[in-house]
């Protein structure tokens, strides 16, 4: 069953479905999530590790829920505490908000496709497009192709 997310294009949505139907969705999430955290000047280590250890075991059985749910809690109020204060630093705390919230919705829905793939779309922000994540899709495929991803 094909996924599509409204507010991607085609090729974006494309890829996300490659990704799926190949079973490296979850991975590639989790590899880029990592990349978007370490690209900002916070270390978000809490939720840096969360994300690292997630596996499709998780997704499915909901376990990590709670912890998914106070990642997601924090980092909002990091988000509003921060949010009188304009500039890169507001930019890198959205970032990692969006992070948070997206690994929050890997356990929103019942279709685990579905999760996977609303959760990749919701990493989309100033920092990091749909154009850039269409490219880092195409290079994370090509990666695996070669061998491996940073993070499985």
């Amino acid at each position: 069953m094909a996924v599509r997310i409204d507010k991607l294009g085609d090729k974006a949505n494309e890829l996300i479905n490659r990704l799926i139907a190949d079973g490296e969705a979850l991975p590639f999430f989790k590899d880029t999530c990592v990349h978007i955290i370490d690209d900002t000047p916070y270390t978000a280590a809490d939720l840096r590790e969360f994300i690292s250890l997630i596996s499709y075991k998780d997704v499915q059985n909901g376990d990590t829920y709670p912890r998914s749910e106070e990642l997601a809690i924090k980092y909002a109020y990091l988000l509003e505490k921060s949010s009188a204060r304009l500039g890169p630093d507001l930019v890198a705390i959205q970032a990692i908000h969006n992070v948070a919230q997206a690994a929050h919705v890997l356990f929103d829905d019942p279709i685990i496709d579905r999760r996977v793939a609303a959760a990749i779309s919701m990493l989309i922000s100033v920092l990091y497009t749909e154009e850039q994540l269409c490219k880092d899709i195409e290079r994370f495929a090509l990666k695996q192709y070669r061998g491996g991803s940073d993070l499985q």
